[in-house]
């Protein structure tokens, strides 16, 4: 994955003021596991279309019912998993790409778990930009130190020692120094 960018938030006020700072009135929204439709529907406010999913079939009823009459909004229980009933309901609903895809799959997932869509949503659909409510993602991102020695993978900087990623090609070796 090296194209859409990706805004990660830990709750659901971070999750939520992404759709203000970043969502324009020319964007086609996806939000993967809207539960009960709340944040779609604020999405909508904001946005020119908008697709909500949940692979509850309550949750997805619940939202379609909760907020119905609103133009440019719609809800459908899917799996978003299953990229092939996503791209089949984004063409029922005529729309070759979401601009955006927000992603709340309860926010405790593992990391593996949301690389996975990330990569999925990309390869299908290559968004502008993604935001993704995952505390889990956010507190490991937090942690992390990016490499700035160039030609390094990654380093991490010890109280004596800074171990670094050194890649060439597709070798990968450890080193460490000073």
């Amino acid at each position: 994955m090296d194209g859409s960018p990706i805004v990660v938030t830990e709750n659901v006020v971070e999750y939520r003021k992404a759709i203000t700072e970043l969502v324009t009135a020319e964007d086609v929204v996806l939000e993967v596991g809207c539960a009960e439709g709340v944040t779609t529907a604020l999405i909508a406010d904001a946005a020119k279309q908008v697709v909500g999913i949940d692979k509850s079939p309550s949750q997805a009823a619940k939202a379609a019912a909760r907020h119905q009459g609103i133009a440019n909004l719609s809800f459908a229980q899917v799996d978003g998993y299953d990229l092939a009933a996503v791209r089949r309901l984004a063409g029922a609903a005529g729309i070759r790409q979401f601009s955006v895809i927000f992603i709340d799959v309860s926010g405790s997932r593992k990391v593996g778990d949301v690389e996975t869509l990330l990569v999925k949503y990309e390869q299908v659909f290559n968004p502008r930009l993604f935001v993704v409510k995952a505390y889990q993602l956010k507190r490991l991102i937090m942690r992390c130190q990016l490499c700035t020695v160039a030609g390094h993978a990654g380093c991490v900087r010890g109280r004596k020692r800074t171990a670094c990623v050194e890649v060439e090609g597709d070798n990968m070796q450890l080193i460490t120094g000073p």
